[in-house]
C-alpha cells in the first residue's frame, strides 16, 4: 500500500495520493469519473426549470445557471490556462455560483476568501495561491472592496485582473461586461482527480494555509453529508453561512447539483428574517455555529413558530451545550417526525448517532443527523480525523503537513 507521504502530479499540481484509498473510493462510489460540471449539464438538460439558488428575489435555475457560467467560463479561458487561480470575495450572493461553476467548466481553480479579510492577508493569500482574477463588490457593508483591491494589487509584483460586482468598477473590470465578450470554443476535459478549490485556513497558528480540494474530495464529502443528514431532492438549505467558508460553499455550489437541493442565501445573519424565510421557503435544513441555532431558537419562540418543514439543523464550530439540544428538540418536536443536530467540537468527537438509541444527548427520542459530542478523543491538541482533501498549497516558505492517514493534525513545518 502506497505510504501517506506519497504524492502524484495531476493537471500541474502535486496532491496527497494513496492509491490503494483511492481504488477503495472509487469501488465505492465516493470518487466517481464524473464532475460538477456534468452535473450541471445533467441538471439543465433534464431539469432547465428548476430553481437552484435564491437570492432575495433573484431565482437563478439550472438552465440560467449554465448559459451564464458558460459565458463566464469563456471570459476566463480567453485570458488564463486551465488550472490558473480565480479567486471571489463575495457575500452570499447568486452571482458567486455563476463564478464557481463558470471557473469549474473552465478548468480554473476557484479559492473563496473571507470577506472579513483586509490588506496584509488578502495580499498574502492572493500571492500565494497565484490569483489571475478576483471577484470582488464594489462595496459592501459599508466598505469599499473595490478600493481595496486597488491597493492591494499595488503592492503586488503579478497582480490578478479585479472584476468588481454590482456598482461601478472605476479602473477595474465590471462583472456585467464579461458577458458581452465573444464566446470561446470549446471547454477543457476535466480531471476528477485535479484540483478544483483552494480555500485557506483562517491562521490562527500563524500564515494562512492553503487546503486544496479535488472534484473528487468533494464529491466524497457531498454524498456522505447527503446520508447522513437525511438529504432528500427537493430539501431546501437556508444558508447564512459564508459561502466562502466550506460549509456555505458547499451548501450552495455543490448540493443543489449533486443531491438535488436548493439555496436559499442570506448574505448576512437575521434570525426574525430567517425563521420568515423558514416559512416561506419551506426550508429543510440549516447549518450554523452554536449562536445561530441559539437566535433562531430565540426568534421562533418569540413568532411562536415551529418551523414545520426543518429536518436537520447542523450544528458545529463552537461549544454546544446539551440544553441547547434539548431545547431546540423540544420546540422544533413536529419538524417532520424528528429533529436532527448535527454536533463537533462540543467535547470532542463522541458517538456516531444516527438513530433513537441509548444516546447521552438526545435521551433516545431524537434522530440525530450526525456526530453527538460525548466522549472526548483529545490527544496531544488535536482532534483525531481522516483526510478530507488533497493537502496544502506547496510555498517555498512554508510546506504544512496537513492531515495525514491515522495521525493527528500536526502544524510543524518541515523544509
Amino acid at each position: 500500500m502506497a505510504g501517506p507521504g506519497d504524492r502524484k502530479l495531476v493537471a500541474g499540481r502535486s496532491i496527497r495520493w494513496n492509491q490503494a484509498r483511492a481504488d477503495a473510493a472509487y469501488a465505492q462510489g465516493w470518487w466517481t469519473t464524473q464532475t460538477l460540471a456534468d452535473a450541471l449539464a445533467h441538471t439543465a438538460k433534464t431539469q432547465p426549470e428548476r430553481c437552484l439558488i435564491k437570492d432575495g428575489s433573484a431565482a437563478v435555475t439550472a438552465a440560467q445557471l449554465q448559459q451564464r457560467a458558460r459565458r463566464l467560463a469563456d471570459a476566463m479561458l480567453a485570458r488564463m490556462q486551465p488550472g490558473s487561480v480565480v479567486s471571489m470575495m463575495l457575500p452570499n450572493w447568486h452571482e458567486a455560483a455563476e463564478i464557481y461553476l463558470g471557473a469549474t467548466l473552465a478548468g480554473m481553480v476557484v479559492n473563496p476568501v473571507l470577506p472579513s479579510l483586509r490588506g496584509h492577508d488578502l495580499t498574502f493569500i492572493l500571492a500565494d495561491v497565484g490569483a489571475r482574477m478576483v471577484f470582488v463588490p464594489a462595496e459592501f457593508r459599508g466598505f469599499g472592496y473595490a478600493a481595496m483591491l486597488s491597493g492591494v494589487a499595488g503592492e503586488m509584483a503579478d497582480p490578478p485582473e479585479i472584476v468588481v460586482l454590482r456598482g461601478q468598477a472605476g479602473d477595474h473590470t465590471g462583472y456585467q461586461a464579461l458577458f458581452g465578450e465573444q464566446a470561446g470554443g470549446d471547454l477543457p476535459t476535466l480531471d476528477p482527480d485535479a484540483v478544483r478549490m483552494i480555500m485557506y485556513t483562517s491562521g490562527t497558528t500563524g500564515r494562512p494555509k492553503g487546503v486544496m480540494h479535488t472534484h473528487n474530495t468533494l464529491h466524497a464529502l457531498i454524498r456522505q453529508l447527503g446520508e447522513h443528514w437525511q438529504v432528500n431532492p427537493g430539501d431546501k438549505f437556508l444558508v447564512p453561512s459564508p459561502i466562502s467558508h466550506i460549509g456555505g460553499s458547499i451548501y450552495a455550489f455543490e448540493m443543489p447539483l449533486l443531491l438535488g437541493t436548493s439555496a436559499v442565501l442570506m448574505d448576512r445573519w437575521d434570525p426574525e428574517q430567517a425563521v420568515e424565510l423558514f416559512e416561506a421557503e419551506n426550508i429543510t435544513h440549516m447549518a450554523g455555529a452554536t449562536p445561530f441555532l441559539q437566535q433562531l431558537l430565540a426568534a421562533a419562540r418569540k413568532s411562536n413558530a415551529r418551523l414545520p418543514d426543518l429536518k436537520v439543523f447542523i450544528c458545529g464550530g463552537a461549544s454546544v451545550p446539551p440544553s441547547l439540544i434539548h431545547d431546540a428538540a423540544s420546540h422544533f418536536e413536529e419538524c417532520g417526525g424528528y429533529a436532527g443536530l448535527w454536533l463537533n467540537r462540543s467535547a470532542g468527537i463522541g458517538r456516531w448517532c444516527v438513530g433513537p438509541g441509548a444516546c447521552q444527548i438526545c435521551g433516545g427520542n431524537r434522530w440525530l443527523a450526525g456526530f453527538c459530542s460525548i466522549a472526548p478523543v483529545r490527544k496531544r491538541g488535536g482532534v483525531r480525523q481522516r483526510p478530507a482533501n488533497a493537502g496544502w498549497v506547496s510555498s517555498p516558505k512554508r510546506r504544512g503537513r496537513g492531515f495525514r492517514p491515522g495521525r493527528f493534525l500536526s502544524h510543524r513545518r518541515s523544509g
